[in-house]
Formats: structure tokens, sequence, C-alpha cells
């Protein structure tokens, strides 16, 4: 059978073998495929377009500023219509400069790619910055309008703002009827004069996203977008944020299956204890995974964090009694620190109590000196968590997933996860 007899299904798996890990080498090997004839040419597109970076984050390995590559991906795609149908995700970044709005996002070409982008599913407008700071006024109005409509494609399904001053939230997801994915961080939204969106959300991150002071911050909690949403990521780094969360989960207990709540370590301790013991005002009688994420080892070596965590798993049966899987992450049990050992056993003697029908625990943790292939490190890191966990192992015979992350990098189950059940 020659090659160009073979089902384009299979090519694609072919190329799709080709190096990973290195978007250079990659995107040579698929660049040099494309050149080879016309099946491949077409089939090798859907790979090499799928994702388009534009920005001063990119994977293009070049020393180019980013208005001249938006300028020449603009010119390939007059030249080549049809690449357009190809692209399905689009990231646009911009740096954390004091000069912001940045000039590439002042170029008539950012409008222009948008424009011809019809069949975008997953769209992020990022600023890096741990703080709002675009002014969504600032854009030009040719940018805006693009964005409007692009936002609004019947084909997006996942949208993320990043670094933003005002964002339009209502406005820009109205027409979203498909969409299902909301990531808002670092945002202050404006929520007045919209409509009642078309959009019914499944899952639903918020990283200090908030209204400003002069609006009402229940617009948020009582969209229709909520009535239907399935995960929530909150973030707990002020008592606004909390209450936010709580509002959230009023309009979704029906449907809240995952919940994940990421503590930040610099709230107030005794506030956070507190907060702990009330936050589950509403009944989730959906809810079937629970992520407990301590954003950094302070919370769980402080004075307080063998009760925080802990209590936090107990409070979440009283709102459901049937959660099936449990996350925790940052700290791990093999941790010099004696305190961040009794908080895994206080995990472990609570998890036996009261978490009758769980079905999985991942235990996951960042550690830079963990080498994948060391058979020492890896049977130092199982025999850590069989030592703490007893109880889950034993009396609820339940597996563990180690999930350790490797200089920036999870042991995905393609690699591998480590799971223990004895």
């Amino acid at each position: 059978m020659g090659l160009l007899t073979l089902p384009p299904e299979l090519l694609l798996q072919i190329l799709r073998c080709g190096p990973v890990g290195n978007k250079k080498e990659e995107k040579r090997f698929l660049g040099t495929c494309r050149l080879t004839c016309k099946v491949l040419s077409a089939i090798t597109a859907t790979i090499m377009f799928y994702s388009i970076n534009l920005g001063s984050a990119t994977d293009w390995d070049d020393q180019t500023g980013p208005w001249e590559r938006a300028r020449v991906f603009r010119n390939l795609l007059e030249v080549d219509p049809h690449l357009a149908t190809h692209v399905k995700s689009l990231c646009i970044v911009t740096t954390n400069s004091d000069q912001c709005p940045q000039p590439f996002l002042m170029s008539s070409d950012l409008a222009i790619i948008i424009r011809k982008l019809q069949h975008i599913n997953h769209f992020v407008l990022l600023v890096s910055s741990i703080k709002p700071k675009l002014l969504w006024s600032e854009l030009t109005e040719s940018l805006v309008e693009a964005l409007e409509v692009m936002c609004n494609l019947p084909s997006i399904v996942s949208l993320q703002f990043n670094g933003i001053v005002d964002l339009p939230l209502f406005r820009l997801v109205q027409g979203s009827s498909n969409l299902e994915e909301l990531n808002l961080n670092h945002v202050t939204l404006d929520l007045q004069g919209h409509r009642v969106s078309t959009a019914r959300l499944k899952s639903l991150r918020l990283l200090n996203a908030h209204p400003p002071t002069s609006q009402d911050t229940e617009l948020l909690s009582i969209a229709p977008l909520l009535k239907n949403l399935e995960q929530l990521h909150a973030h707990f780094y002020s008592p606004e944020s909390v209450e936010q969360a709580q509002m959230i989960m009023k309009q979704a207990q029906k449907t809240l299956k995952e919940l994940t709540v990421q503590m930040w370590y610099i709230m107030d301790e005794e506030y956070l204890n507190d907060m702990v013991s009330g936050f589950f005002k509403y009944s989730l009688p959906a809810l079937e995974s629970v992520a407990i994420d301590g954003y950094s080892s302070a919370l769980f070596s402080s004075d307080i964090s063998s009760r925080i965590v802990p209590r936090f798993l107990s409070q979440v049966v009283k709102s459901n009694v049937a959660v099936k899987h449990v996350s925790v992450c940052e700290v791990p049990p093999y941790n010099t620190v004696l305190q961040s050992n009794a908080v895994w056993l206080e995990i472990d003697r609570v998890l036996c109590q009261k978490y009758h029908t769980l079905e999985e625990l991942t235990v996951r943790w960042s550690d830079d000196t963990f080498e994948r292939d060391d058979p020492e490190q890896t049977h130092n890191a199982i025999k850590a968590v069989r030592s703490v966990l007893k109880g889950v192992l034993g009396i609820l015979k339940v597996p563990i997933r180690l999930r350790i992350m490797a200089k920036g990098e999870y042991l995905e189950s393609a690699e591998g996860d480590i799971v223990i059940m004895d």
C-alpha cells in the first residue's frame, strides 16, 4: 500500500509519532513533512495550526517582535485562507509592562486575524500580571469588536482572561451557546447592562475575579450561566473570595460535581480556620470529587494546619455523603517537617471515619529533586505514603494515586502515575 493510499487517520497518527517536547524540532519535522506532497501538506496543517500563540510569550523560536509575527500570520492566512479552518486554539499574551496596552495590541493585524478565525474552540487573552492591569477601554474599537464576535462563536467551548480591568463578561458570553469552561484570573468584571446569556457553564475557575466595589457582587452569582455548573475551582485569598464561592455554590448546588479549593497561606489563619467551619452552607447532593490545594507549604506547616485541611474534609461530608474522589496536594508526606506528616495522619483519620464511599485518593506534590527513573526515590515516596495513609489503604481499601510534579511536569498517566494499592 502506497503512502497516498493510507487512510488520513492513520497518516495523522504517524505524524504524531514525531518529535515531542521540543517545539522547534516538532515544527521542523512537521514542516518537512508538509513539503513532501499535497496529501501530507493537508494533514500536517491540522497539527501545525491547531494551536496559535501570538504576543510576548509564544512558541516561535526567533527574535521577531510580536507585531511582526502577527503581520506574518495575517499574510499567511490571506495567501491560504483554508488554514484558518485548522486553528482551534488561540492564545494572545502580553507581558506585565508599564506600557500597557502594549503596541502589539494596537496592531490592526491582530483584529483582522481574529475575524478570520471562525472555528475557534479555545481562546485565551492573558496579561502576565498578578493584578488587573490592562484596561479593556484602552483596546482599539476594531479589536474589541473582533473579540466580541469571536467569543460568541458557536464553536467556542473555553474562554480564559487574565490581568484585565473592567472585563465586560456578559457582553462577551451572551451568545456563547456552547461555552462550557470559563477561567477568570486577576480581573475586575464590568457586569452592567448585560443580557441573559444562553451559555450554561460546566466549569468555572476564579482567581481574584470580582466586580468593582460600585457594582453588586451578587450579579455574578445569579447569572443563568451557572445553573448547570459541574466544576468550580475557587481560590481563597480574602473573605470576599470565600463569600463569592458560597454564592456560586448556592446557584449550582444541584449540579456541582467537582469542587477544588485553593487556599492561600497569606490569609489570616484565624479567619481561615473559622471560614472552614462555616463554608458549606448548602447541600451539594451531586458532589463526587473534592480537591484541596495548599498553594504553599506554609498552609501545611503552620500551627493550625493540622486542623484546617482535615476540618475542611469533615465539613464536606455534611453537605454530601457520597464523595468518591479526594485530592490533596502540595506537601509530600516524606517532608522532614513533622507537622506536615501530622496533617496527613489526621487526613487519613477523617477519611476513614467519614468517607465510606471513597473510591480513590490522589496525593500530589511538587519536588524538583525527584527523578522519574530513580527506583530508590520512587520506593521512598511510596513508602512515605503508606506510612501516613494506612487507614485509607487498609480499612477503606482505596487505591492512592501518587502524582509528583518534577521539574514543572506532572507524572501524568501517559508517563505512568504511581498507583498504590495494598
